[in-house]
């Protein structure tokens, strides 16, 4: 079941501007695959930004709200191993020059597993979460993401290391019983 359009409202139609946003730029990264002249480095310095922004205000606001949920935690836990893969790209590719073969086929490797994440969290956690977040707090969640975005911006910005993003609240049905209530 695919969520309905008004339900695609606060955090999740923001996360999907998130999503658009970095599809477009890795698709201006893939139209520069043939021409050698062309200097990815930029481009892929506001890709690896935006990502890692990203990455980290979702996992930091959403992930943590949609763990505590039986329903939503296993696809969380998935999410959250393809954000470390994303990363683990991210560095390698940070560590070719641009005009390195090897770059390219690596980047296209993380454009997949980007657009797999994507279209896995658009459709069926989406679709879990709509179930649990209600409107008011799918706003919340927006402000709450905003400025997890704003402080992550401003720790890079300073040079500071990226930080583990765990936390080990138990589960919870989504009526919030204890999981084998």
């Amino acid at each position: 079941m695919r969520m309905s359009d008004s339900a695609r409202q606060g955090i999740f139609a923001r996360l999907i501007d998130d999503h658009r946003q970095i599809t477009a730029m890795m698709e201006q990264i893939e139209a520069t695959a043939y021409d050698d002249a062309f200097d990815r480095e930029s481009l892929f310095d506001e890709l690896k930004k935006e990502l890692l922004v990203h990455a980290h205000a979702e996992d930091t606001v959403v992930y943590r709200t949609l763990e505590l949920y039986r329903s939503t935690a296993h696809l969380i836990r998935v999410s959250r191993e393809e954000h470390a893969l994303v990363e683990h790209l991210i560095d390698q590719l940070s560590a070719l020059h641009d005009d390195d073969e090897r770059w390219m086929a690596r980047f296209q490797v993380l454009q997949d597993l980007l657009e797999h994440h994507i279209d896995e969290e658009e459709g069926d956690l989406f679709d879990l979460a709509a179930d649990i977040v209600d409107r008011s707090q799918s706003e919340d969640l927006v402000d709450e993401f905003e400025d997890a975005r704003r402080r992550e911006h401003a720790r890079q910005a300073g040079g500071g290391e990226r930080r583990p993003q765990r936390d080990d609240r138990s589960l919870r049905d989504y009526d919030g019983r204890e999981p084998g209530h």
